[in-house]
């Protein structure tokens, strides 16, 4: 019978979500609950902008601080912060004994990084339910951003006393232990999470850290490996750098810090640059192809456009693809500024420039210049990735001689 029941409330709110005119049922006819419920749906199937018509909807029919607290998570899911804050406040004011409330609103202010109002309602509803894992969890998330692993070690222990089954417990747990160099726990804690869930990546992922800690690297990189087998994703790329990095493979490490920061891990692409990543290996080679002497002995000055081929390559010959080269064009002798001109395909650019290789491990490098009038003037272009560079001569000399920097 509650079965039947059950498969009712469903079928109904299928309906009400997919179509009230096919259906049969007027949209004047639905009550606050039928509102609600739809509402719900559109949120479960993250239609925020719709649920949040139907909970507003159900709110002007039913002063219900269930659908605040709802509309609150769909505005929240939206970006529209402050809204959901007044929502999930509201939720509180009608009914201030219901700790998923508290919780809620707890994790926006998290979020908001206002963490001692996220405290405070972690802490409440604790308070009304101290039975439920998931506010001792979350406290100890905000534990662990003021850094304060003990308290955030005991709240993680609650939840897991109260929720052995949760692996998600023991991953918080394990990052504390990390941060408190008890890899061996650590490590337990991670491995106790991929027990409960092993489809899930960061588990693995997590893990490659504890055996890093423990100098177990072989054992780091199988783990995530295995992250990435699951999931390809920036962050897991960016812990395979790390690994590597203990291992002292910077070819490797540098690959994988690239990977993660052109998907657009930030902190790998700070990584990418400290390890200077970009800084081609040495006994590399810079090549440049261009011509060396122009001559014009017209009357007149002009402006005219030569192209130098860059390539970069590896002691073995092969093309060092997506490298950072330095491109400038020192004087022997100080030349007015307006003699020469970078350009970036077709954007100008001041000298000294930063570019970089494309997947040939070449770049094709437009350098615009003045001619004839009498100008006469030389100089080296210079281009270089860490301690390798390249140099070619580039002249222009006219009849006259009226100028000559050399």
């Amino acid at each position: 019978m509650k079965i039947l029941k059950a498969f009712s409330i469903i079928i109904f709110i299928l309906l009400l979500a997919y179509g009230c005119g096919n259906s049969g049922v007027n949209s004047d006819d639905l009550t606050a609950e039928d509102y609600f419920n739809r509402g719900n749906v559109h949120r479960n199937n993250g239609e925020h902008t719709e649920a949040i018509e139907d909970y507003t909807k159900s709110i002007e029919l039913n002063t219900d601080p269930a659908a605040y607290n709802n509309r609150g998570l769909s505005y929240a899911e939206l970006g529209l912060y402050d809204e959901a804050l007044q929502d999930y406040t509201k939720a509180i004011e009608l009914n201030p004994n219901k700790p998923l409330y508290y919780d809620n609103r707890g994790r926006l202010y998290r979020f908001l990084e206002q963490y001692n109002n996220a405290l405070q309602d972690y802490n409440k509803a604790i308070q009304l339910n101290p039975d439920w894992p998931v506010p001792y969890n979350n406290r100890g998330n905000i534990y662990k951003e003021l850094e304060q692993y003990e308290e955030a070690l005991q709240d993680y222990n609650i939840a897991i006393q109260l929720n052995p089954s949760k692996p998600l417990y023991y991953d918080n747990r394990g990052r504390i232990y990390r941060m408190l160099d008890q890899y061996d726990e650590a490590l337990q804690d991670y491995n106790k999470a991929i027990q409960l869930d092993p489809t899930a990546p960061k588990y693995y992922n997590n893990r490659s850290y504890a055996y890093i800690g423990l100098n177990e690297l072989d054992l780091a990189l199988d783990s995530v490996n295995h992250a990435l087998s699951l999931e390809p994703k920036a962050i897991y790329y960016d812990t395979r750098g790390d690994v590597y990095k203990a291992m002292g493979n910077t070819a490797l490490m540098c690959q994988d810090y690239t990977t993660a920061c052109n998907s657009g891990s930030e902190i790998s692409c700070t990584k990418k640059t400290t390890e200077m990543c970009d800084m081609i290996p040495v006994g590399s080679t810079i090549t440049i192809t261009g011509p060396t002497l122009i001559t014009d002995n017209s009357s007149s000055t002009s402006t005219d456009s030569v192209f130098f081929n860059i390539i970069v390559k590896n002691q073995n010959g092969d093309p060092l693809n997506d490298v950072i080269i330095l491109i400038s064009y020192p004087w022997a002798v100080p030349a007015p500024a307006n003699l020469i001109q970078f350009y970036d395909g077709d954007t100008p650019k001041v000298s000294p420039m930063s570019v970089t290789t494309d997947s040939n491990g070449t770049y094709l490098l437009r350098m615009d210049y003045v001619r004839g009038g009498g100008v006469d003037y030389a100089g080296t272009l210079e281009v270089s990735s860490g301690s390798v560079i390249g140099t070619a001569e580039f002249s222009v000399s006219s009849e006259s001689g009226s100028q000559t920097k050399k």
